[in-house]
């Protein structure tokens, strides 16, 4: 298998861009930079999560003509309408508070790794109800 430089240590590695010790050092400064990612690894968002797919029948919410949907229905995700990083400044650093309106299934859309990255660039049209 060909391997590669870390970007972050420039050790070799087999497959991605970063080592296991590059990622965990990146992650753990995210978290402490942004808080609102710590969301992502509790079961309240996992639950969340599943429960969005499962109401959105497991396929892409995009509009991608009058009517029709992103036929995608592998790898979706689950995409916050507000982004957590306004929740969060909302709620002033209240977990608790953050966690209850994080997790609520209303506010979350199942979306395909292309559209998923389109929201995120905030382009309008790229999911429904904005």
């Amino acid at each position: 298998m060909p391997r590669r430089p870390c970007i972050g240590c420039k050790r070799l590695i087999p497959k991605g861009s970063l080592c296991d010790d590059c990622r965990a050092e990146r992650d753990a400064g995210r978290v402490i930079a942004e808080p609102w990612r710590r969301l992502y690894s509790t079961g309240e968002w996992r639950d969340a999560q599943r429960r969005c797919l499962q109401r959105d029948g497991g396929q892409c919410r995009a509009a991608v003509s009058a009517g029709q949907r992103c036929p995608a229905t592998e790898r979706l995700q689950a995409h916050h309408r507000t982004a957590l990083r306004d929740s969060w400044r909302e709620y002033g650093g209240d977990w608790d508070a953050f966690v209850s309106v994080a997790t609520v299934v209303d506010e979350l859309v199942s979306l395909c790794p292309r559209h998923h990255a389109m929201a995120e660039r905030n382009l309008r049209g790229a999911i429904p109800g904005r």
